[in-house]
């Protein structure tokens, strides 16, 4: 707190010796000598216009420069005091003395410099010592002595007169000059979105350059003395191109910073500040500096573009202090409304006065001092008419609060006829209230229905704060709300949107107009409107929801009662046809026809076969049962994958012994460990190689491959089937699915195998990896996680 304090007092102390420094600057301003051009015309006799290039010595130094050798000259001396100038006229020279004269005839100007600069220092001090803490207001302080000190002081030479210690005072000039547009460009980056408040240390460096290197000139030029030195002042318009680019660059970068921010004070704050960019600095850069810069005559003179100077800093400090205090927006509307509306009531009693002597001209009427009076009535009958014409007027052309009742309704009821929920209902309306109605700040409550304490269904425009003080007072139903409530939550005005036939109320709220005024009874019966309309779209899109919430219901219902009626379908086919076998197979057995012992024993292989099959369908569903009621468990445990893929692969030879079938299986030599449910992986594996073969041509050829590499161990299950289109591999791991080739080639199966080998796999942590082709096979890899124990 102690460090604060001692730079808070040491920036406060510089900052008043650069005070008392230019008020030196500004007083010794009304001591500015100039050639007295008049005098040497007469004396010379050659034209006032044609002595600046007649001239070719002054004060004993060579004239070669016709502006900074005669600023050097006059700098050297004070008014009074005569010069001797040689004159060149005719082919022969003309020493002539004469003394120097006021450049200011009268002291307005240096009087304008001197409040202008003394209302930016006070200002800058104002807001440094209100904010003191804050950053931005630093900035501003030393924005505020750099601009101020070199308005104040006007110019570097003009103070010197002649004596070398206001030198001092022409270098603070150039410095407070050459830092202002740095100083400005960093108070303005301060209302970045990302908050970034840094000029780049160039940018810096080149102020302070263009301020040391012209405080030099000046300096050394008049202590030397050498006019030579002292022109190197004549790339002074380096710099002023150099102030021009600065100052659009920080035009620019509020223009993205107000479009970028979502904040309304951050942006009402950045109006101010472009405010008093364009009416402080404006004139003086486009209507004397620029002309200057390029050598042209300005359009403006200098006093007169500096005397806007003041409303930079009023600008930036209202940015800084207290914007909401005196809206931007409502300065411009209250400005507009009333120049315009005195142009018109003037012009309206002149317009009386002269239509009312012309009218009562006549000699038998000689007095006519009730002229005025008459169009003093006539002007006044008019005044307030005129002023809701106007203010009717500035509002549509700049606030747009000139709204077309029908038109505002209208669009707003097509625009939330296609809305899909009730946040886009009232974002509607916010939209449509700052399209018609400006207003400070918008909200809206809509309450859930059902009994116990009220409780916030929908909100906009409203925090956790405001939302639980607006719930904790709710008016009685069908009473108005409580203006203290209002106030507090920062609304002017609460509509009530028509619940309906939902028993929930809801309202919307709305702040002060942007304009000043009050809300009208057409302001009101717009929102009445509104949120009729409001209550209306929403009622619809509550409808929608219950007629789209039925019909999806309605289809899952379908959905499932069609999933079952397949499923039941697919199971039926599966038993049916493994129990015709068994059946057929068991009645041939027991009618004793088949006498042949191998025969026997074949048709005992086959019952075995269709068992095993039956037995690993009803597994698949059981399995899928527990898998749905999240019920599967596996045991996982250090397993050897090897004998698993041997067992695996002599199951699939011996179901389909009856077949041409080659399967092909490739282990490594020794064991092959994984942390893994035996059962499920055999399981797993199974679903694959039946899968092979039940997709597979007449010529089945079935490859079974067990490895390791290093992410650990894989089992792989290949064939040259009839493939995967690729538009059903991000499909084949759902339920029930079966590609339509699938279909075709073997009615047989519901869809379940890889669904379960998806889920164990899932479960072991591993992954299935599946590549084909249609009409060239598939290959499909389980990878199973590499082990971390040893």
């Amino acid at each position: 707190m102690g460090r604060k304090k001692a730079t808070f007092a040491a920036a406060l102390s510089a900052g008043v010796l650069v005070l008392a420094l230019a008020v030196v600057g500004s007083v010794r301003l009304t001591g500015r000598p100039q050639v007295p051009w008049d005098a040497l015309a007469v004396a010379t006799g050659v034209p006032a216009e044609l002595l600046p290039r007649a001239i070719v010595r002054a004060d004993g130094f060579e004239v070669r420069d016709r502006v900074y050798d005669f600023n050097f000259i006059t700098a050297r001396h004070r008014i009074g005091d005569r010069v001797e100038f040689v004159v060149r006229a005719d082919g022969r020279e003309e020493v002539v003395r004469e003394a120097l004269i006021p450049f200011y005839a009268n002291r307005t100007f240096p009087a304008v410099y001197f409040v202008t600069g003394v209302l930016g220092f006070l200002i800058g001090i104002a807001v440094f010592v209100l904010r003191r803490d804050d950053p931005r207001a630093l900035t501003f302080y030393w924005l505020c002595a750099a601009f101020s000190s070199s308005v104040m002081i006007s110019g570097d030479w003009y103070g010197v007169q002649g004596r070398p210690v206001f030198i001092v005072v022409g270098v603070l000039f150039f410095f407070g000059y050459t830092l202002t547009p740095a100083f400005l460009l960093r108070f303005v980056l301060t209302f970045s979105p990302a908050g970034r408040a840094r000029v780049f240390s160039g940018l810096w460096a080149v102020s302070l350059l263009f301020g040391a290197f012209f405080s030099a000139a000046l300096a050394w030029g008049l202590l030397l003395p050498s006019v030579e030195v002292f022109r190197l002042k004549k790339y002074f318009p380096l710099f002023r191109l150099y102030f021009l680019v600065l100052c659009v660059t920080a035009l620019v970068l509020l223009v993205r910073y107000y479009r970028a921010s979502a904040s309304g004070e951050r942006r009402s704050q950045i109006k101010w500040v472009v405010l008093g960019l364009v009416a402080g600095l404006g004139p003086f850069l486009l209507f004397y500096q620029l002309p200057r810069t390029v050598d042209l005559t300005p359009i403006l003179g200098e006093e007169a573009a500096s005397a806007l100077f003041v409303l930079l800093p009023l600008a930036l400090a209202v940015a800084i202090l207290k914007h909401r205090l005196m809206d931007v927006d409502l300065i411009i509307n209250r400005s507009l409304v009333f120049s315009l509306l005195t142009t018109v009531t003037v012009g309206v009693y002149l317009l009386s006065v002269e239509g009312l002597r012309e009218l009562f001209a006549a000699p038998a009427r000689p007095d006519r001092a009730w002229i005025p009076v008459a169009a003093a009535v006539i002007a006044a009958a008019v005044f307030a008419p005129a002023r809701n014409r106007i203010q009717l007027l500035v509002d549509k052309a700049f606030f747009r609060r000139g709204y077309d009742y029908r038109k505002a309704v209208l669009g707003f009821a097509t625009a939330t006829g296609g809305a899909f929920g009730p946040g886009e209902v009232l974002a509607q309306f916010e939209t449509v209230l700052a399209e018609t109605l400006p207003v400070e700040r918008f909200g809206a409550l809509l309450l859930e229905p059902g009994q116990g304490p009220p409780r916030a269904g929908l909100r906009k425009g409203l925090d956790d704060v405001a939302a639980a003080a607006l719930l904790g007072r709710l008016p009685a139903p069908g009473a108005p709300w409580d203006e203290a409530t209002l106030a507090a939550a920062g609304f002017a005005a609460a509509v009530p949107v028509p619940p309906g036939a939902d028993p929930a109320p809801g309202w919307v709220f709305v702040g002060r107009k942007r304009s000043g005024l009050d809300l009208t009874d057409e302001d009101r019966e717009l929102l009445t409107t509104l949120a009729a309309e409001t209550a209306s779209a929403l009622r619809r899109i509550r409808l929608q929801e219950e007629v789209v919430y039925e019909r999806a219901t309605r289809e899952r219902t379908e959905e499932v009662s069609r999933l079952k009626t397949e499923f039941i379908s697919s199971v039926s086919h599966e038993l049916r046809t493994p129990m015709t076998s068994l059946q057929t197979i068991s009645r041939l057995l027991q009618s004793g026809k088949v006498e042949d012992a191998a025969r026997r024993e074949r048709l005992l292989e086959l019952m075995a076969d269709e068992c095993g099959r039956l037995g690993r369908f009803l597994h698949n569903v059981l399995d899928f049962g527990r898998i749905e009621q999240n019920a599967k468990r596996y045991e996982l445990r250090e397993t050897d994958l090897a004998p698993l893929v041997a067992e695996v692969a002599e199951i699939v030879r011996s179901a389909a012994s009856g077949e041409d079938l080659e399967i092909e299986v490739e282990t490594p030599g020794g064991p092959v460990l994984a942390e893994a449910d035996a059962d499920a992986v055999r399981q797993a594996v199974l679903n694959l190689a039946d899968n092979a073969v039940k997709y597979s041509g007449e010529r089945k050829r079935v490859s079974v491959r067990l490895f390791e590499d290093a992410d650990g161990a894989a089992v792989s299950v290949s064939d040259r089937g009839i493939g995967i289109p690729a538009g059903d591999l991000a499909n084949v791991f759902e339920a029930f699915f079966r590609s339509p080739a699938a279909v075709r080639h073997d009615p047989k199966g519901v869809g379940l195998g890889l669904k379960i080998v998806k889920h164990i796999m899932d479960a072991h942590g591993g992954t299935v990896g599946i590549a084909s082709e249609p009409g060239r096979g598939t290959v499909v890899t389980l990878k199973f996680p590499k082990r971390t124990r040893p």
